[in-house]
């Protein structure tokens, strides 16, 4: 029997947990986690209302309301897609529609760097975002920013298959968490990915565990400086190896 008062309260619950699983989704986790998340804590509710009204209109109206919903959700996000049309280096693409895309929470090694040549494994970091993007549809979520000061887009970037592009760069040794207060985003699990790959040695670590040099790091910013810098002030409590600082979630400074 169709029951309008249960269903108006089922379809209230599904606006809160659409909002939930949004906030979720775009604070710490993956796409993916944010299903377990909302089935593990969701299921048995679900479960309960489906089988006291398993009705094909009842359901079809579910399923309907529920894409609307979430559907408005996206689009209220700023969510879009494209295609690549290249690849400039580790951690930007440029979509066919000429949208500039600067993954969030990543860094690379630049591509033209002092005279215009290439840092250490900066070729293997835009090999790898080529290898990875080319021809596919990508999902582009934007951040609380969407735009930095030279006009790109920033966001976290997803396969067809909602593998996120920002932290297969991290998974493979591409490059480095890179925190930014405008943008924290998916702070846990981006330093998770970077910490194993620190501990595998993939890709730059393997270079990076090498460098014994100390540098000075700074807790606000989540920023490291070269020993040899004059604008920080440096002491035991503030001075890591090189591996460590990126370990703690330190990035390299663009000051010094």
């Amino acid at each position: 029997m169709f029951n309008s008062k249960r269903m108006e309260e089922e379809l209230g619950n599904m606006v809160f947990l659409s909002d939930r699983i949004w906030r979720i989704g775009t604070d710490e986790l993956t796409d993916s986690l944010v299903r377990d998340e909302f089935f593990k804590t969701q299921k048995r509710s679900i479960i309960e209302f489906m089988t006291k009204t398993i009705n094909i209109k009842n359901l079809i109206c579910l399923f309907l309301l529920s894409a609307f919903l979430l559907s408005g959700r996206a689009a209220a996000s700023g969510v879009f897609y494209g295609e690549v049309k290249s690849v400039p280096d580790g951690d930007t693409i440029i979509l066919k529609s000429g949208r500039i895309i600067r993954y969030i929470g990543v860094d690379t090694p630049e591509m033209n760097y002092g005279k215009g040549k290439p840092q250490r494994f900066a070729v293997y970091s835009r090999q790898l975002n080529k290898k990875i993007t080319k021809g596919q549809r990508l999902k582009i979520v934007p951040g609380k920013h969407k735009k930095d000061r030279f006009g790109r887009y920033l966001g976290y970037v997803y396969l067809p298959d909602n593998t996120m592009v920002n932290l297969l760069i991290l998974e493979n040794g591409a490059g480095w968490y890179y925190f930014h207060r405008d943008n924290p985003g998916f702070f846990k699990i981006f330093l998770m990915t970077q910490k194993k790959a620190v501990k595998s040695s993939k890709g730059i670590w393997n270079y990076i565990s090498e460098i014994q040099k100390p540098v000075i790091v700074n807790k606000r910013s989540r920023r490291f400086h070269s020993i040899e810098c004059r604008k920080v002030k440096k002491n035991k409590k503030n001075t890591l190896k090189v591996q460590d600082a990126f370990f703690k979630g330190y990035s390299p400074s663009r000051l010094c």
